[in-house]
């Protein structure tokens, strides 16, 4: 059974910024894009496009990854065989 703490690993939110109000919105993964609202307050016609924020990985990402990468660069050994 996984803990409280595995829905927060397995969570595909994404993170978008306005380049002009600077904005901060969440959005479920499915999102590719996203038009901020201070152009319709403006009374601009064109939309203003927002911006997808890179997040860097998490820190348990990090571990899991090293973890892995350390597993790969140093095989188990094989196993003996007991004579008959």
């Amino acid at each position: 059974m996984k803990g409280p703490s595995h829905r927060l690993a397995m969570d595909v939110r994404r993170v978008w910024q306005c380049p002009q109000c600077h904005r901060h919105e969440w959005t479920s993964g499915d999102v590719v894009y996203l038009a901020c609202r201070c152009g319709e307050r403006r009374g601009d016609s064109e939309p203003v496009w927002m911006k997808l924020v890179e997040e860097h990985p998490s820190r348990s990402a990090d571990q899991h990854g090293q973890a892995a990468t350390e597993n790969l660069a140093d095989p188990p050994p094989p196993p003996a065989h007991s004579p008959r």
